[in-house]
């Protein structure tokens, strides 16, 4: 602190300090937390499907132009 502003400040002091900043950020985080909305879930009703199937397609994935070269594209250019 002496040689970035000039000020002479002790190492309990920026402890202090530190922790009280510190405080303050936790007490912010709590009153964030309990202003938080709990959702209302939907009622599970029935037995849960065996199997699920899931299907991508994949016709839209980015690729690099070498991936791609020599083939015919959606669009001209």
């Amino acid at each position: 602190m002496r040689i970035l502003a000039g000020l002479e400040v002790t190492t309990k002091a920026v402890e202090r300090a530190a922790e009280a900043i510190g405080g303050d950020v936790a007490q912010r985080d709590q009153r964030q937390i309990q202003r938080a909305v709990q959702l209302d879930l939907p009622m599970v009703i029935g037995e849960p499907a065996p199997i699920l199937y899931v299907q991508m397609d994949g016709t839209g994935v980015p690729v690099v132009k070498k991936e791609t070269a020599g083939r015919k594209a959606k669009l001209d250019g």
